[in-house]
């Protein structure tokens, strides 16, 4: 069980993620200043049945991360190339009896490894998550994932405009951002989509941004009109049910990607930084694929 000194050791050995695990993470309610609480709470947890089944899973499922280690080095050496001066993270994985799947500080990347258990594990359904959902509770996403949390890290979507094409640059820097830090990556990882739905977007994507343009959506400011196009889900709404969610993300990319072809010049830190959206369509002379 754990004693006064082996939270010591804890609080040592793992720092502000000790603080992080237990305020948010585990979480215990209560002031960290009272140990014999902190203590007691620590051993609910560590004794707790459920978590230690989940525990016993997750080591089961990822009894070797000597390919993760790789694919983060490989990710932080891409990373390097494109941004000098950042710093590689402490990476620390945990369980979190399924609240979180990956959290980024400045100095940490932490990974909830009971998020990334298969779609067919057997925990899942009883969370009643949809299926959409369960397909990428896999080890090919924790990558993604990674990625993903620290370009919405670095680049903060709060100042965000109220505004579809907004969301969707932002989005689809974020898509593009992947790709560079993760070339090997399959497009189909990077969308959450199944090839299916990606090889719908490309024969679908003139009839999607015609529909975007004909109904007036890319200017729109009312969120519940963008975030049909942002949010995740079984399909897009007010698209055929054939198309997969986060159509935003997909075109956004597009648009992007055609940017950055007639920008050579221009680095990934300074598209990321490029909050002008406008400038960025008009610059990136998007013609959807027929």
């Amino acid at each position: 069980s754990i004693t006064s000194s082996r939270v010591q050791l804890l609080k040592f050995k793992y720092g502000t993620f000790f603080t992080l695990f237990c305020r948010k993470i585990c979480p215990i309610a209560i002031d960290m200043k009272n140990e014999g609480e902190l203590i007691k709470q620590l051993n609910f947890f560590k004794f707790d049945k459920d978590i230690q089944i989940i525990f016993a899973k997750t080591d089961s499922v990822y009894a070797d991360i000597t390919w993760l280690k790789n694919d983060l080095g490989e990710m932080f050496k891409h990373r390097k190339h494109y941004y000098p001066d950042s710093l590689v993270p402490q990476v620390i994985t945990f369980i979190s009896a399924f609240n979180y799947a990956v959290i980024t500080t400045d100095s940490l990347l932490l990974i909830g490894l009971d998020k990334y258990l298969g779609s067919s594990c057997e925990f899942y359904p009883a969370m009643n998550y949809p299926v959409f959902m369960t397909n990428r509770l896999r080890k090919e996403y924790i990558m993604a994932n990674c990625i993903q949390a620290l370009y919405q890290k670095d680049y903060n979507a709060d100042d965000l405009k109220n505004e579809t094409l907004a969301q969707m640059i932002y989005f689809g820097k974020m898509i593009y951002y992947t790709d560079m830090l993760a070339p090997e990556m399959s497009d189909t990882t990077k969308l959450g989509y199944t090839k299916k739905q990606l090889k719908w977007c490309f024969d679908n994507e003139e009839e999607i941004w015609t529909l975007l343009i004909e109904q007036k959506l890319l200017y729109a400011t009312n969120p519940r009109t963008y975030l049909k196009l942002i949010n995740d889900g079984p399909t897009t709404q007010g698209f055929p049910k054939e198309s997969p969610a986060r159509l935003g993300y997909f075109i956004g990319w597009q648009i992007v990607k055609a940017y950055m072809e007639k920008h050579a010049e221009i680095t990934l830190s300074q598209l990321c930084k490029e909050t002008d959206a406008q400038k960025i369509l008009s610059e990136s002379g998007y013609k959807p694929h027929k």
